[in-house]
């Protein structure tokens, strides 16, 4: 039973914070405290190292009892149990909450906070997975890393101990070629062909964990939001019904989410983007849209749009951002 380790998983001290409360030293802070009338607690804490042992004053010897699981006397459970509440003040008051249990995943956490404002979710609610977090990009909604804890011999490697790991999505080659190097090893709980898993226990540098995590997010950082939706003069005119008003109900199409532009394409004779709604309102059978704009006949004709990744206007579709840049950035006046 460690109770050091369980009490203070994914916190770090506060110096200010412990001198504050108590502790004394330099490089080392010490705080002792005497607790239910027979016991002492000695607390030494050096950087990210807690050492913690508790002292029975009448034989002036260490109280071993607390740390083993299977003491379980109403005596020994009274002890244990004022020492973690004890422990417990210390961490609610001295140290600052974070997101992982090593220092290192914190540091690759704030690193992605920094670089694309993404923080982890946690949205894993059975025990073994409560401490995953999963990082993913907001456009896509797709994952592009997730840091996890999990024990070394899931890695091979024979210790007893756990460590957090990060997977990130990289090409083949690169992979096969990072495997060779320590604290690089085949994806845990992901595709083996496609993800890596790298040891966040100071291994490998912060940067060029970084730098991989920036190429997993490449993968993923574009999916357009806005649509080319084509429409047909045949069946009725598109053209007026759109003119009458600037509010009009389409059916709905798979995919497309409140919030979205969509891009009314009218085929011939017009064969042309004619009209930027916002979907304003979904329904189970249809969308409502709101007109943004309409565009001249021969703005967006079927060779220009051809020109920026637009090769067919048979179905609904994403548009390339190239198109999408344009559409937004034109010059109604």
């Amino acid at each position: 039973m460690d109770i050091i380790k369980e009490v203070f998983k994914k916190c770090i001290p506060n110096r200010r914070k412990l001198l504050a409360y108590g502790f004394n030293g330099d490089e080392t802070l010490i705080y002792q405290k005497e607790f239910l009338d027979g016991f002492k607690v000695i607390i030494k804490i050096k950087e990210d190292d807690i050492q913690a042992k508790v002292i029975e004053l009448d034989l002036d010897e260490e109280y071993t009892a607390i740390n083993v699981s299977t003491q379980t006397g109403s005596f020994v459970t009274q002890v244990r149990n004022a020492y973690i509440s004890l422990l417990e003040d210390i961490k609610d008051k001295c140290f600052d909450k974070t997101y992982f249990s090593s220092r290192q995943a914190d540091r690759i956490a704030s690193m992605i906070y920094k670089e694309f404002n993404d923080e982890p979710i946690f949205m894993f609610d059975d025990k073994a997975n409560k401490d995953t977090g999963v990082f993913k990009d907001p456009r896509s909604n797709k994952w592009y890393a997730i840091i996890m804890n999990i024990s070394y011999q899931k890695l091979g490697i024979k210790k007893d101990e756990e460590v957090d790991v990060i997977n990130v999505k990289l090409n083949e080659d690169m992979i096969e070629g990072l495997l060779e190097n320590d604290g690089y090893h085949r994806a845990y709980h992901m595709n083996k062909k496609h993800w890596l898993t790298i040891r966040l226990d100071d291994t490998v540098d912060d940067e060029v964990i970084m730098a991989l995590v920036d190429i997993s997010h490449s993968f993923f950082e574009y999916i357009s939001s806005a649509w080319l939706i084509p429409s047909s003069n045949k069946f009725f005119d598109v053209e007026s019904y759109c003119d009458d008003s600037d509010i009009i109900t389409w059916h709905k199409r798979k995919g497309i989410n409140k919030g979205d532009m969509a891009y009314l394409y009218i085929g011939a004779p017009i064969s042309a983007i004619m009209y930027a709604y916002k979907v304003i309102d979904i329904s189970d059978r249809e969308m409502v849209l709101k007109k943004v704009h309409k565009y001249p006949k021969g703005a967006f004709s079927f060779d220009v749009i051809k020109s920026l990744g637009v090769t067919s206007v048979r179905s609904i579709r994403r548009i390339s951002k190239e198109l999408e840049a344009k559409l937004a950035s034109f010059d109604h006046s």
